[in-house]
Order: structure tokens, then C-alpha cells, then sequence
């Protein structure tokens, strides 16, 4: 693959609800084209062949030519992932793949390191980050300290998804293709988050509880201490009530103030002012923090993650803080199933 080319092919793996997203996505960058598709369920293989004539429609990894193609996008579940990756890998091709990287750290450091000797880019898409909301928040406490050292880090993430027992026709609630439950999926995130802000963790513990779900934990609270001794926690569940979409939370307190962020706002309380931010209460809402983007599918945070990756294959940048970041969020859910 050459760095000067303008436009970059790839094949989406997996055709679920999150392969629709990402081809949605990745088809209308204008730097990007979506070759194919590849889909092993055959009902959906041949509804795609019958409504994407112009695409090509694979219904295995071998079928796919390679020679033609600069990146692939992985969003098949979650225990094909190191089958698909390692494909690719292996054939020095630059990979996008939805989260969690694999079932469990070591086939996360597997990925991690077959990236690292074929100098090959390995991105995972944890999203939240390209929030306008929590990328000012990373801008404010970690690049210009405005709420001094930290002290205290805690995570919320409610959703009221699995409120009766899951029928297991999903392979979502099938532990072997998950991996797990609320702690593998959307908990994930969260841990992600909060290394990025506080630093990687030093030492973890955490339970979990059933409450609906027959093999997966519906529940988990996680403590983190990361290598500066700085404490966070997580809550979590997919269980919650009186939460029709997803709530993510993060707060932060520090020697000069606290933050909280989500989605929609920012909170910052500060002991004192800071250039432009008032002593006491600022709350900033996404809408002050607007970014516009090529395509808005499911949030103009898609369309700032497949930039970002589309930058790092042109800049032809395998070495990012995403894939480390990503394999140690494995390996605190690995500790807390163990």
C-alpha cells in the first residue's frame, strides 16, 4: 500500500448492526472505498448480494483478495475477532475492529504483538473518546491541569437493556462468543476512559452479579489504582432502570477542582480561575464544543474515529496509544472474571 494513494479500500467483516454502521460510515469518507463485504450467515450473504450488486459479497476470509485491499474493518462477535485479525495481520493489513479487542488478554497481547513485528496499524474502536465532550475534558484536566493533581476518578455506565431473561438466539448472551456480559461490552469503554485520563492501572479487583442473564454478569463494580495511586471506580450494569439509552458518566477530583463529563455536558468546578473558566461552577455543552463532519451516522463521533484512523493509515502510523490502552482493558476484565 502506498501513503500517497487517495483513496483506500477496505472490506467490512461482519455485517450485524455494527458492520451496517461502520459501512455506512467508512462508505461516505471521501478517502475511502468500501470493496466488499464479508458475512459466513448465509441468509444475510444472499440479502446483501441481492441489494449491493455493486459490491463484492465474500462468504468466507479466503475468498476475500487481499492484493486489493488497505485496510479491513472487524465487527463480527466477539470470539471470531482473533481469527479475522490475525488474517489480516499476517498479511500486513491494517485492521479497524470493534471492541473489545478479543475474548481475553492473551489473545489481545497475541494481536498486540503480531501488530508490532508486521509494523501493522491495529485500532480499536472505543468511541467515546471522539466526544467533543470528553475530548475538551482530556484537553482540560490532562493536557493544561486545570483541576490540579488527581485524587478520585469514578465511572458510571447504566442502560436499561436486559430487563428479562435474554433468549440466547444473540450470540451476545452466549459467554463463548462474548466473552461475557455488561463488563466485556459497554463497561469497556469506561476502562478504557479512564486509563486514558488517569494512566494505566497498576492493580484491580471487582465482582460482578446476575440478574437476569443465565451466563453472563448483568452487574460489575471495578476499583482500579493506577501507578500515580490515584483510585477510580466503575459502576455498572445493563440492568438499570429508567435508562432508555446509554448513560455514561466520568468525574473527576482534583487538588484545584473536580469535572464530570458525558455525552452532553461538561461540569467544572474549580477552586480558582483559570484563563477563560470562572471560579466556582462552568458547565460547557456539547453544542459549544460542536465539530462538524464529512457524514453524521449514530453521532459525528464515528465520523472523528474513522478520520483519526484513516490519518494514521496514510501517515502509515502502526505505533498508537489505542492498541496498549486496549489490550490492558482485556487484561482488568480478564482479572475481574478471575
Amino acid at each position: 500500500m502506498s501513503i500517497d494513494k487517495k483513496i483506500f479500500n477496505t472490506v467490512i467483516v461482519g455485517f450485524g448492526k455494527l458492520g451496517l454502521l461502520h459501512f455506512s460510515q467508512f462508505n461516505a469518507h471521501p478517502d475511502v472505498n468500501v470493496y466488499g463485504i464479508c458475512e459466513s450467515d448465509k441468509i444475510v450473504s444472499k440479502l446483501l448480494r441481492k441489494n449491493f450488486n455493486k459490491l463484492k459479497i465474500y462468504d468466507q476470509l479466503s475468498q476475500i483478495p487481499t492484493d486489493n485491499i488497505d485496510f479491513a474493518v472487524v465487527s463480527t462477535p466477539t470470539g471470531s475477532h482473533y481469527e479475522v485479525i490475525e488474517f489480516f495481520l499476517k498479511k500486513k493489513i491494517p485492521v479497524f475492529s470493534e471492541k473489545p479487542l478479543a475474548l481475553n488478554y492473551n489473545e489481545a497481547n497475541k494481536l498486540k504483538e503480531l501488530s508490532e513485528k508486521n509494523s501493522t496499524l491495529l485500532y480499536v474502536g472505543y468511541m467515546y473518546e471522539f466526544f467533543e465532550t470528553f475530548e475538551k475534558a482530556f484537553e482540560l484536566v490532562v493536557k493544561n491541569k486545570i483541576i490540579g493533581s488527581f485524587l478520585f476518578c469514578k465511572g458510571e455506565m447504566y442502560v436499561s437493556q436486559i430487563m428479562s431473561t435474554p433468549k440466547k438466539t444473540n450470540w451476545r448472551f452466549i459467554k463463548k462468543k462474548s466473552g461475557g456480559g455488561v463488563l466485556i461490552t459497554q463497561t469497556s469503554h469506561l476502562i478504557y476512559l479512564i486509563q486514558k485520563f488517569i494512566g494505566e492501572y497498576q492493580m484491580c479487583f471487582g465482582v460482578t452479579k446476575k440478574i437476569f442473564s443465565d451466563e453472563n454478569e448483568d452487574y460489575a463494580h471495578i476499583v482500579l489504582t493506577s501507578k500515580d495511586k490515584v483510585i477510580s471506580t466503575i459502576d455498572a450494569s445493563w440492568s438499570a432502570l429508567n435508562y432508555r439509552v446509554p448513560s455514561l458518566k466520568l468525574f473527576i477530583e482534583g487538588s484545584k477542582g473536580n469535572i464530570a463529563v458525558t455525552e452532553d455536558k461538561i461540569e467544572l468546578y474549580l477552586t480558582d480561575s483559570f484563563n477563560n473558566y470562572k471560579k466556582g461552577m462552568n458547565i460547557i455543552s456539547k453544542m459549544d464544543l460542536y465539530k462538524n463532519s464529512y457524514f453524521n451516522v449514530a453521532g459525528n463521533h464515528y465520523a472523528h474515529q474513522a478520520n483519526h484512523f484513516v490519518k494514521l493509515i496514510r501517515e502509515k502510523n502502526h505505533i498508537n496509544y489505542n492498541l496498549n490502552l486496549s489490550v490492558l482493558v482485556n487484561k482488568i476484565i480478564d482479572e475481574v472474571y478471575k
